[in-house]
């Protein structure tokens, strides 16, 4: 009766959830000097022994994993604190920065560089206008061939015949550029090589300016008038650029015009029936302004590109009325 009680009374406390509760209890029923249990009965209460402690481990296992998800609860706030404490901290540099740059685009810290930029601007205006101007009043004096000190006297008035038999005066060029060169017809080699020179110049000018082209004239001047007369020089010229204007005259006419132009020339005394004789003369192309002054003289080693670039520039750079 009372073994019967004892496993009654003991089955009740699988329901139970007090784990020390049942230890007690247990312990108490199996060593108990009154209650004689059979075997079937010791059986039971050895698994219901085993389930209690199996329900003992997972009430522990229930309790560990209930603290850390307290453990959890808590330190999911913290992590939320932190993260909303380093917002506002960023919140609060973008506000600085934004403060920071407001105050620096505010009108009032903008008039000042503004009043300045426009005091410089004005003032380098005026100085490229300046300039401009010291530059135009220097191109009208060089026009009105006011020369350095130590430049050569170089061209002046002269009285020419030309290929037609016409009087030409130095007058009559007035307005254009004179590209000027002294020689003779029967010159075998150095005549011809800076008449092609000044040919290609004139060929690479009319191709890339042509608008320029017009305000040049080339023109060639003979150094032995008993033998080049009207129709040699037509004839001599027809090798070269069309524009070219030939000049001859008397020899008096002709030692006045390169006495002015520093063109040395030494013809023996003419004889005649004589015709197989050299002019040993200077080797200068001139390029006098419309004023008929010197603006650039180039020497026989001047190539033809030289000659273009500078006829170009003296040509670009004058300052035409």
């Amino acid at each position: 009766m009372l073994a019967s009680h004892s496993v009654k009374f003991t089955s009740k406390l699988l329901f139970s959830k007090n784990t020390s509760t049942v230890r007690a209890i247990q312990a108490c029923s199996f060593r108990s000097p009154f209650v004689h249990l059979s075997p079937n009965q010791n059986s039971f209460l050895k698994v219901l022994n085993n389930q209690s402690a199996s329900f003992s481990k997972s009430i522990v296992f229930c309790n560990e994993e209930k603290k850390q998800q307290q453990t959890q609860q808590q330190e999911e706030p913290k992590e939320e604190q932190q993260n909303t404490d380093q917002q506002q901290q960023t919140g609060s540099e973008d506000t600085t920065k934004k403060s920071y740059f407001k105050k620096l685009l505010s009108p009032a810290n903008l008039i000042l560089p503004a009043v300045f930029g426009i005091i410089l601007y004005n003032f380098a205006k005026y100085d490229v206008r300046q300039k401009k101007r010291e530059a135009e009043l220097d191109r009208q004096a060089s026009n009105k061939a006011v020369k350095a000190v130590g430049a050569p006297k170089l061209g002046g008035a002269f009285t020419l015949v030309n290929t037609k038999g016409e009087v030409i005066t130095d007058s009559e060029f007035r307005g254009k550029f004179m590209f000027m060169y002294f020689g003779f017809t029967n010159c075998p080699d150095v005549c011809p090589t800076e008449m092609k020179k000044m040919t290609k110049a004139l060929q690479m000018l009319e191709k890339q300016h042509p608008e320029l082209a017009d305000k040049i004239v080339p023109i060639f001047v003979s150094c032995d008038p008993p033998r080049d007369s009207c129709t040699a020089v037509a004839e001599y010229l027809q090798d070269y650029h069309p524009n070219f204007i030939g000049l001859t005259g008397t020899p008096d006419q002709i030692s006045r015009v390169c006495k002015k132009y520093r063109v040395y020339y030494n013809a023996p005394d003419y004889k005649e029936g004589k015709q197989d004789y050299l002019v040993d003369h200077s080797i200068f192309i001139y390029l006098m302004d419309p004023y008929g002054h010197l603006a650039e003289y180039f020497a026989q080693n001047t190539t033809a590109d030289k000659v273009y670039e500078r006829v170009l520039a003296s040509i670009q750079d004058y300052k035409w009325d």
